[in-house]
């Protein structure tokens, strides 16, 4: 059975069910884009590059060329409920894959944009395919210090370490989504992710801090010192995670003001119940 996110065509049946007017409006130079592709004279193509064709990230390529046409005179954030996750998603590819096709086919769709009245150069401005491509540079390096350090600072997590992992890092990337911009530099995302592992330690209960090295008495400088990162800075934005938190978790309840992992409060608060409890 296909799955309707693997299939363009699928995607656009549904959306006959439930209207999408964003696949509307991309689906025309989508398959014109596709037609050019396949009618594309294989022979003058490079014979090694032939056989490494992904034809998923062809797919996600075509798509996100598609889109930055569709979207052109149109404001900006035009045609969002296609974003370049949707597409790669619904591609069945992954980023890396997308990424390292991009400019393969973009080159081969040149006479194509050109008929178009348009060019890749700055297609690849308006829809900020570098940008992305920083972002996801950026995001995996990011996930491999996330795993990293926060083990330093709760090394008793046992069985419970992959779901607080995963928690932490959507916490990171919603947070990230709310309080930094679109295409934020390496330092904001570092100082945003001091501050949820911050948020992780304050809310663990007090058996799980059992520090390598003692609890430090400021949680806020000791995450920022291992994370090379200025902890005014981290201090300054975990105002600013702590009022989002407050809103986004009505369990929430703030304990990084206190300062002091040794001091930690022996009654659990309800989000601290919420996070660790039950995760055996």
């Amino acid at each position: 059975m296909t799955d309707i996110v693997t299939e363009p065509t699928m995607l656009f049946e549904l959306a006959l069910k439930t209207p999408d007017d964003d696949w509307l409006l991309i689906q025309q130079p989508y398959e014109a884009a596709k037609k050019f592709i396949d009618e594309c004279d294989r022979k003058t193509l490079d014979a090694q590059h032939i056989c490494d064709v992904d034809e998923d990230a062809r797919k996600a390529c075509l798509l996100f060329i598609a889109k930055a046409l569709a979207s052109r005179g149109r404001p900006p954030g035009s045609l969002k409920s296609w974003t370049i996750s949707k597409i790669i998603s619904s591609s069945s590819t992954n980023a890396y894959d997308f990424f390292r096709e991009l400019p393969v086919t973009a080159s081969l769709l040149a006479p194509f944009l050109k008929a178009e009245g348009s060019a890749w150069p700055s297609l690849e401005s308006q829809c900020h395919a570098k940008e992305w491509q920083r972002v996801l540079i950026n995001l995996t390096l990011l996930s491999k210090k996330f795993k990293e350090f926060t083990p330093k600072f709760i090394p008793d997590m046992g069985v419970r370490k992959p779901a607080v992992l995963r928690f932490g890092w959507l916490l990171f990337l919603n947070l990230k989504s709310k309080l930094i911009p679109a295409f934020p530099d390496l330092v904001s995302c570092i100082n945003l992710l001091a501050c949820v592992i911050n948020v992780l330690v304050a809310h663990a209960p007090e058996g799980f801090l059992a520090m390598c090295q003692g609890s430090p008495s400021n949680p806020v400088s000791a995450i920022s010192t291992t994370l090379k990162t200025d902890p005014g800075t981290v201090n300054d934005l975990m105002a600013s995670v702590d009022s989002l938190l407050k809103h986004m978790l009505p369990c929430y309840v703030s304990e990084w003001r206190a300062g002091s992992m040794s001091n930690k409060v022996k009654n659990s608060t309800p989000f601290t119940l919420l996070f660790w409890k039950g995760q055996n």
